[in-house]
């Protein structure tokens, strides 16, 4: 009786993994399907290119994160400016 009830708690434990691997299966692809789409901005000799990954087929959203990379990428270089860290693309860096 006793190994009936191990080979039951077994099959369970079992069942409960592949429910999980299913589950996270289903949630990659869902992920993959709302970033198959990118594009880039800006360039490398202009202060760094970026590549902003979403969903074309939600332009909205897709423009939100576009909006927001630009922002994000604003305050960089206002930060970099504000603490003085060098622009490494800058032709006065005697570190080049």
């Amino acid at each position: 009786m006793e190994q009936n009830e191990q080979q039951g708690s077994i099959r369970q434990a079992m069942d409960n993994i592949r429910d999980s691997l299913n589950s996270i299966e289903k949630e990659l692809i869902q992920l993959e399907n709302q970033r198959t789409d990118s594009i880039e901005l800006g360039s490398p000799s202009k202060g760094g290119k970026i590549k902003v990954y979403g969903n074309a087929s939600d332009p909205q959203a897709f423009r939100e994160k576009i909006e927001n990379i630009i922002n994000l990428k604003y305050y960089a270089e206002v930060y970099d400016e504000q603490t003085g860290n060098p622009d490494p693309k800058d032709p006065g860096d005697d570190d080049e």
